[in-house]
């Protein structure tokens, strides 16, 4: 049984190590590891609210292609990217 609460299939990822190996994680070990090195390598400087709204439109990108709600994820990821860059499209 798929426990959709702790871990939905939608956010369960294959990816690749540097040696080729094939290695299970989840989306919320991705954005962990994005935002540890956004805070100690960042060019830029990004407030907690910036790394919350890039994590947020990572999390939608990643996961839209194993939902049925493709486009409205990449939407939704776009919306986030716009608030990051001070370009709110709720007004």
């Amino acid at each position: 049984m798929t426990d959709l609460i702790n871990h939905p299939s939608h956010y369960e990822f294959w990816i690749s190590s540097l040696d080729g190996e094939l290695i299970a994680t989840d989306a919320l070990n991705i954005l962990q590891g994005l935002t540890t090195k956004i805070e100690d390598q960042s060019c830029v400087p990004l407030t907690s609210m910036d790394i919350h709204y890039l994590c947020s439109a990572v999390a939608y990108i990643l996961r839209s292609p194993f939902k049925d709600s493709f486009e409205s994820d990449i939407q939704k990821a776009i919306f986030y990217l716009r608030m990051m860059i001070g370009d709110d499209p709720r007004v």
